[in-house]
């Protein structure tokens, strides 16, 4: 029997009774369990097996096809997360860039507790969408794109202002900015949340206040990243995005 620590990333019914269950894990990765019977209504598990849920289990792991839950030794929701839908569509965005960029049963710990720090933060009102631009940042390097926002991407200076650009995949100081006519023309507030967020403590980064037009400018700067460099658009994102545009 295996004990470890999850978090659940959403359920899903499999054929007429039963559950699948995908969760990231503390010591072994992501998985999906196969949970027999879970879908009726009176199923001893079922409070630990909810989405937004974080937990301690026991039960097999496997890498090659199904896991499965055999206990629920503890569980909490994260009930403001639950039933608020900015806070849960972000927070289903987030889970689903750690779903694309990490491979099953890659033991990622460092992520595990990250994510959960931000599950926790997000509980106590952190704004949910800073926290989504932090993963979207955080996680370039792990899916194989390495910005550097800090230093000219032709001169190596960090002393003057720098703004992003495509082009030399990275940013350029003002002395290299005629380079490319197509930069971003970010100004140097956002430049600097951009380096914030991408290196900062999720605790720091909770407090962390944008004002709505910055972060309409942070939000297609972000967008722009992953359309070019990344090339995923899940159908979280496209709730988010539907969202944003009605308010």
């Amino acid at each position: 029997m295996d004990e470890f620590n999850g978090i659940v990333f959403y359920r899903r019914k499999y054929r007429e009774h039963d559950l699948l269950i995908k969760m990231l894990t503390d010591d072994f990765g992501k998985h999906t369990f196969f949970v027999g019977h879970a879908h009726q209504r009176r199923y001893h598990l079922n409070y630990g097996l909810q989405d937004f849920t974080a937990g301690s289990y026991a039960g097999r792991i496997s890498n090659h096809g199904f896991s499965f839950i055999n206990e629920v030794n503890s569980a909490d929701l994260y009930s403001s997360i639950y039933s608020d839908l900015d806070k849960s569509s972000y927070v289903q965005y987030i889970f689903s860039l750690i779903d694309s960029a990490f491979e099953d049963n890659l033991v990622i710990p460092a992520w595990f507790r990250v994510l959960k720090s931000t599950l926790n933060q997000i509980e106590k009102n952190a704004n949910p969408e800073t926290m989504s631009h932090a993963f979207e940042l955080k996680l370039l390097s792990s899916f194989g794109v390495n910005f550097n926002f800090f230093s000219c991407a032709v001169c190596g200076r960090e002393d003057l202002p720098l703004d992003l650009s495509f082009k030399f995949n990275g940013m350029l100081c003002q002395n290299h900015q005629d380079q490319d006519k197509f930069r971003f023309h970010l100004d140097q507030r956002m430049v600097k949340c951009l380096q914030v967020l991408t290196v900062g403590s999720i605790e720091s980064l909770s407090k962390m206040q944008i004002d709505p037009k910055n972060m309409k400018v942070l939000r297609n700067t972000c967008d722009e990243i992953y359309s070019n460099y990344i090339g995923i658009y899940p159908k979280t994102k496209s709730f988010i995005d539907k969202l944003n545009n009605e308010s």
